[in-house]
This record gives C-alpha cells, sequence and structure tokens, in this order.
C-alpha cells in the first residue's frame, strides 16, 4: 500500500467521504501560456470541521481586504508573504498553522496556483503543477491536511 493509499483508508475508516478529480488549467500572459495539471480532491467529514478557513495566494485584492479586516500571521515570514488566509475561527486556525509540516504543505500548493478551502465539513484542495516543473507530483497533500483537522 502506498502512502497516499494509506492516508486515503485511514480518513475512509474515519466516515470520511473521498473524491478526487483531473485538473487542468492554461493560463495566459503576455509571454505566452503556461500549463499547469493536477488534481481536485474534497473530503466530506461527518461533522463540521473545527478549521473554517480559505488559504490562497495572497494577490493584490487580498492585500486590499488587509485594509479592511486583520489577517491571522503565523510567524513563518515565507508563509505569511505568499499565503492569504481567511478564516472564521482564529483559535482553531492558528493552532493547525502551528504545525510546520502543515504550513509547509499548504505554501507549497498556493505556490503552485492552488488552493485549500475548509467550510462546514469539506475540505477542498486544488494542487497544481507547471506542465514543464520537476517538482514532486505528491498524491496525497489534501490527505495530509485532512488527516489534521478531521478528528
Amino acid at each position: 500500500m502506498t502512502t497516499d493509499q494509506a492516508h486515503f483508508a485511514l480518513l475512509v475508516a474515519r466516515g470520511v467521504q473521498c473524491t478526487r478529480a483531473a485538473v487542468t488549467r492554461t493560463e495566459s500572459h503576455a509571454l505566452g501560456s503556461r500549463l499547469s495539471r493536477g488534481y481536485h480532491e474534497r473530503y466530506e467529514a461527518p461533522d463540521t470541521l473545527r478549521v473554517q478557513a480559505r488559504f490562497s495566494r495572497e494577490g493584490a485584492l487580498e492585500q486590499m481586504k488587509k485594509w479592511f479586516r486583520a489577517e491571522l500571521q503565523t510567524g513563518d515570514a515565507a508563509f505569511d508573504a505568499l499565503v492569504y488566509i481567511e478564516t472564521s475561527t482564529p483559535e482553531a486556525t492558528a493552532q493547525l498553522l502551528s504545525l510546520a509540516p502543515v504550513r509547509k504543505v499548504i505554501e507549497g500548493i498556493v505556490a503552485r496556483g492552488g488552493w485549500v478551502k475548509l467550510e462546514d465539513r469539506v475540505l477542498d484542495v486544488q494542487a497544481l503543477w507547471a506542465e514543464e516543473s520537476a517538482d514532486a507530483r505528491d498524491d496525497d497533500l489534501g490527505a495530509r491536511i485532512a488527516q489534521q483537522v478531521i478528528v
């Protein structure tokens, strides 16, 4: 059994419904276009998740939002500069992000154009890799996060 299969099996044993779909995205810009491939995973837990948050790339819109409300900061400069955090559960979110391996997984997902969303009973993860990238294409990124938030 591979690591990702073991992660999924553990979550299924906890009553979590897991689905995965392939994702392809083309981004066009002045110098050409870039093809990214990856997956979208959805984990539906039997109960409401203790963390309710969205993690995405910090862009101009997110920087404007900071003028009107404070954003949770982790103290990890690289993570805080890249990842925009929206949360209605700041204490639980801070506790989750105090785990360096979780921050590393989320940062890696967001750095490549993906996102993570925890809402109600559902964890959604979109992980992407540029077609020309030599980055490892881990198949268990969502499961790593799910194991920390689905008790």
